[in-house]
């Protein structure tokens, strides 16, 4: 069941695309503050190094909430992204999943139900449905599709285990809510653009946002009439320290985007830091693999836990 969510005062991402003009040419783009625990290293590459223990993860620890990082299939965009050989700044612009997308949200149903616990835990949740973890996606189609293909995923698992009853409980009993803090970073006037477009108008700004060697530093420099990762990392923020009292105890999954999810694990101190400066790990997370962002306990019938190489 889809559930209501937080609404920004932004309208929903459109489902009809349109044309993005290509902008002049300028000299700087607008730096956004650090976000709360960071400080600013330097304002030439946007960069933040971390101001001590994070905050919000002991937060979210006392709160025992758990959160699986899963970023959609693959989308049109993403397939076409490869053939072209450079990325499509697709942010928070409409593109759906394709059919290999929606088969990798298939498969990464079973990669959850091993990383939950398999037929134990679930035997377990369907006794108990409070043990249930939550789905919350972006609100972007793509990653909204891939929550649900996931929980269809899990209720054939059910039904396995007891048949129509089975299904029904997580039919019935496993959320499904959409919030459109877990967009994609919303890339402005470049919404749909290749990188190279990007490039040539702010070669200085790709060349610490996204260098095609090493890892990237700005994280506060934003698209031109879009964010910055820091503007990312402060709304997922909020929505993460909502969770800890709307979902205490709970496993949140986390249906998100790649560069989204990558502002959140620098969010939760889980980016590397290279000369005093937090490092963006570009292009790091693949398509519909669960991985933790948050993990304070194991089950008992404990898996070794998933999470970035």
């Amino acid at each position: 069941m889809l559930l209501p969510a937080w609404i920004p005062n932004a309208p929903p991402p459109l489902r009809i695309l349109a044309q993005i003009v290509r902008p002049l040419q300028q000299a700087s783009l607008e730096l956004s503050p650090a976000p709360c625990g960071f400080s600013a290293v330097e304002d030439v590459d946007g960069s933040l190094n971390y101001q001590g223990p994070n905050l919000l993860c002991k937060r979210l620890g006392f709160a025992k909430v758990q959160v699986l990082g899963v970023r959609h299939g693959q989308a049109q965009s993403n397939a076409q992204s490869e053939a072209l050989g450079q990325p499509l700044l697709y942010g928070q612009s409409e593109s759906p999943l394709t059919d290999k997308g929606r088969q990798q949200a298939r498969e990464c149903s079973l990669k959850l139900y091993d990383q939950l616990g398999g037929s134990q835990w679930l035997s377990e949740a369907l006794d108990d449905p409070s043990r249930l973890p939550v789905l919350v996606s972006s609100d972007v189609t793509r990653a909204q599709d891939t929550a649900f293909i996931m929980k269809a995923g899990l209720a054939e698992e059910a039904e396995k285990l007891r048949g129509a009853e089975g299904r029904s409980i997580i039919e019935d009993q496993l959320q499904v809510i959409s919030d459109a803090r877990l967009r994609e970073t919303h890339f402005g006037r470049f919404e749909t653009r290749p990188l190279a477009e990007l490039q040539s108008a702010y070669p200085d700004f790709v060349s610490h946002w996204r260098p095609s060697e090493g890892m990237g530093t700005d994280f506060r420099h934003r698209f031109p009439a879009g964010e910055s990762r820091a503007d990312v990392m402060k709304r997922v923020g909020n929505f993460l320290d909502g969770c800890c009292l709307r979902f205490p105890g709970k496993t949140v999954i986390m249906v998100s985007h790649g560069e989204t999810l990558l502002s959140t694990r620098a969010l939760l101190g889980k980016a590397p830091v290279q000369e005093g400066k937090v490092a963006a790990e570009t292009g790091a997370i693949p398509n519909a693999t669960p991985f933790w962002l948050v993990q304070d306990r194991l089950p008992a019938y404990e898996s070794c836990p998933h999470d970035l190489d």
